[in-house]
Formats: C-alpha cells, structure tokens, sequence
C-alpha cells in the first residue's frame, strides 16, 4: 500500500484521521518483522505517545539483526536518527514524557514520526559463520639445489588446485605459506595456501527485496615471524567467485565492500570468500635466502580482525 494521500499531515487535515494512524502502525510493522520491538500492533498502540515510543525501542532490542548507521559505522540511536531525518535532536513534543499521553496529536508530531520511521532502512547482521580453509597445498622432495631461483620457481609451479594435506605450521587465515628444509643431502619443500569463507544467516530477510548491500570486516597481520614475507593484493568475491572488491594484504584497516543485491541470498545462507588474487604458482622472488643451507620459511597473508558484518538495506512498502 505505502503511504495514502495524506502525508505530510498538514494542519488542514483531521489529526486523529484514521489513514494517518494505520499508515504509521503498518510502517512500523513492516520494520517490527525484521527487528522485533514487541510493542508493534493494534492493542499496544493506542495513542500517539506510544507510537513514539515505539521507535526508541525499537532501536534499543537486542536482535541478530539491528539497525545501521553507514555514516557512523555504528548502531543507530534516537538522537542521530532524529537529526538526520528531522533534523534536531529530539521530538518537538515529547510525548512519551510522564503526563504527556494526551498531548493533542499535532500534524508536525504526525510528519515527525514519519520521517523517523523512513530513516529506518539499512540493517546490519553478525556473521554466523568465519571459517579459513586450505585449498592448496604441496609436498616437494629434492637432492640438492644448483639454482635456487630455478627451484623455488619450480616447487611454487607445483601448485595445482587440489590440496595435498601439506601444512606449513604457519598461522594466518588469507594468503600462502612456504617453508624449505634444507639437510645438505636433500631437501623438503612445504607449500599451503589459504582462503576464508563468510557464511551469513540471512534467512530473516525471506520475502524481503535487497536494494543495496556490503561487507564491513577489519584485518590484521598474523601471528608470529618468518624469515621472508610479502604483500599481495587480496579480494572479496561472492561464493561463486566473482570479484566485488581488492585491497592490499597489509592495509589493516576497516573495509566496505559493496556488493551485488544477488548476492544476498535471502531464504537461506549468503556465502562470501576473502583469498588473493595471486596465482599460486607465481615465483616468489623476494624469497632468497643465501646458501649452502636454505632452511627458511617465508608467508603473505593476513588473518581476520574483530570486525565482521554483512549490511544489508531493504526496500520497504512505506517508505518516503
């Protein structure tokens, strides 16, 4: 339905008209399907007051899925919400102040819950999911090493899609490993690459139509030191592999990465994969340690930082 005709409420309409209250309770339950208030609805909506009330609490529920604030990178509250819809930082008339329930229901009160309603678009949802997995590895045994650009380029060639079970033993979540141990008689190559898969519950939004959303996540440098390292740029695709945003391996910073509304799978899981856009069998040249003994590790990568989130925005029926 969206909104009727009467909006904005002008001082010539019938305040109490009964358009103007449903319009708010049908907004209002629209947006209750999606974070639960518990106050949505014909019994516990009486008055313009509770009405009122009804849009801090809803900001306040403690629900997987909660209102966002882009610009501020945060939830969003009352006030910011009022400012940027209304443009002040409280209601004209606190109607939810003791005694105020009768306050007569002025047309400006009527126009300002409707502005705040509308603000009340973009939802942000915690990640279920964050698992790091190898995809690649490999094994190599040699006897002895006459170049060692020529071999370590060789063993990097090896690489082939499919993972061996080889570990390095070295930590991160995102990018590759390498590790070289050298007896003098032979010596035994460890290779591994990793990728990181961002598993979303977005089965609430069944029903709903995705307008726009992003993947906010921060990074930070993996633990521990190895002999060698490197950058890389690293990507986030969507579960089918398709690019919707780079970055520097090394740049640990929060990142936003749009991405497709088709992405957001909204009957089930939303899958996403942070990897590199390295080839794995690309020769790591700034590898290079001296000899005769080569024993040396070397890994580019990065793990995931304390940010996570998918943030989706949904199109409402009542909207402006």
């Amino acid at each position: 339905m969206g909104w009727s005709v009467v909006w904005p409420v002008s001082r010539w309409n019938t305040p109490d008209d009964g358009a103007v209250f449903n319009d708010l309770v049908a907004a209002l339950q629209e947006r209750d399907d999606l974070v639960p208030a518990g106050f949505v609805g014909p019994t516990g909506l009486q008055t313009v007051a509770n009405f009122q009330y009804e849009i801090p609490q809803m900001l306040a529920q403690a629900n997987a899925w909660r209102w966002w604030d882009r610009s501020r990178t945060a939830l969003v509250t009352l006030a910011n919400l009022l400012a940027d819809t209304i443009g002040q930082a409280a209601w004209t008339y606190d109607l939810t102040a003791a005694g105020a329930a009768w306050t007569p229901p002025f047309p400006l009160v009527f126009n300002e819950l409707r502005a705040a309603t509308n603000g009340l678009t973009t939802l942000r949802r915690l990640a279920a999911s964050a698992v790091s997995a190898q995809v690649d590895s490999v094994y190599d045994v040699t006897f002895g090493i006459t170049s060692w650009p020529t071999q370590r380029a060789a063993a990097f060639a090896q690489f082939d899609g499919n993972d061996d079970g080889v570990s390095t033993g070295l930590a991160y979540d995102v990018g590759l490993s390498a590790s070289l141990f050298d007896s003098g008689s032979d010596q035994q190559w460890y290779l591994d690459a990793q990728e990181m898969t961002l598993s979303f519950d977005t089965s609430a939004l069944d029903g709903y139509t995705v307008t726009s959303a992003w993947l906010e996540f921060t990074t930070q440098a993996s633990a521990g030191s190895t002999d060698y390292s490197d950058t890389f740029t690293a990507e986030a695709t969507n579960a089918g592999g398709a690019q919707r945003g780079t970055f520097a391996s090394d740049d640990y910073s929060l990142k936003s990465i749009e991405l497709d509304v088709a992405d957001v799978v909204t009957d089930g899981d939303t899958v996403l994969k942070l990897c590199s856009t390295r080839a794995n069998t690309a020769d790591r040249s700034i590898w290079s340690p001296p000899g005769p003994d080569y024993t040396s590790t070397y890994r580019e990568g990065f793990d995931l930082g304390d940010t996570l989130r998918l943030v989706v925005e949904v199109q409402f029926d009542y909207r402006a």
